[in-house]
């Protein structure tokens, strides 16, 4: 009788013990992802800044030094450009959202269904949202690398050809040699101003492209975090998970048991080997 009260003691003394230790790892959880939150928040800042008119105004300027039209050279850095800064806010805007949605949906599932379930389960999520977070940094970067190369590393005019005798224009020069330069584009040339207007039509498309297929896939990853955080979802598959880690463990186990039965079958014939050379080099 006291056996059996003392073993139920003891089981609920370790079961308490566990789900303390559960909880220690949901609170480090959950600073790693507001780690990871309001780094992406600064980031989403930076890279907003490069859509700001600050840096708008001088690159789609089309008699500026630095406009995106005059040459195809500009013209795919700049794709490449607007592309990627797309693509950095949109990967910093999903992880920022499941990080918020995982932070209270974990909480509610340690209460009310089970710790190691919570644990587990935001465990799993979190990979998808530090990949989120790393290829946000990654696309960043880019940017950045790509509007110095806007600004700093192509050129500022490039070869003009004249049809007829340039009139007074601040982006047409002559140098010493003959040959003109220009800054931009021939305003008075059609296919100048046509691929002008191709280029930003092409790049408001495909950013628009990209806004909106990561919001879509934002909103399909929420669905099927929320969904993985429903109670009896999370048992199942916190159900599955148990059996899959303990197969694991025992596969590990029974594969370290063989190695180490191999090493002694081993040992055993390396010392038989090397008796029997002994022994011939006595005789």
């Amino acid at each position: 009788m006291w056996a059996r009260v003392n073993a139920q003691s003891v089981s609920q003394e370790n079961a308490v013990n566990l789900m303390q230790i559960d909880m220690l790892q949901l609170n480090v959880l959950q600073t790693q992802l507001d780690n990871v939150s309001m780094q992406a928040t600064l980031i989403i800042g930076f890279a907003l800044g490069m859509w700001a008119g600050e840096t708008l105004d001088p690159l789609l300027d089309d008699v500026g030094p630095h406009c995106i039209y005059k040459s195809p050279a500009h013209m795919i850095i700049s794709f490449i450009f607007f592309s990627a800064v797309a693509l950095c806010i949109t990967n910093c805007f999903v992880a920022v959202m499941l990080a918020s949605y995982i932070k209270q949906a974990a909480q509610g599932a340690a209460l009310l269904v089970c710790t190691g379930a919570a644990v587990a389960n935001t465990q799993r999520h979190m990979q998808y949202i530090y990949n989120c977070f790393t290829w946000s940094v990654f696309f960043f970067i880019a940017s950045a690398g790509l509007l110095i190369w806007l600004f700093v590393g192509l050129p500022s005019r490039i070869p003009y050809a004249p049809e007829a005798e340039v009139e007074d224009d601040e982006s047409i020069i002559r140098l010493t040699d003959g040959a003109y330069l220009i800054t931009c584009l021939d305003r008075l040339s059609p296919v100048a101003n046509h691929a002008r207007d191709a280029h930003g039509f092409l790049i408001a498309t495909a950013n628009t492209a990209i806004l909106v297929g990561m919001g879509l896939r934002g909103a399909m990853r929420f669905r099927a975090v929320r969904a993985s955080y429903e109670p009896q979802a999370l048992l199942e598959w916190w159900s599955t998970h148990k059996a899959q880690q303990a197969g694991l463990h025992d596969a590990i186990r029974q594969k370290a048991r063989m190695q180490a039965g191999g090493g002694v079958a081993a040992d055993t014939y390396f010392m038989h080997d090397s008796d029997a050379d002994s022994t011939e080099a006595a005789d």
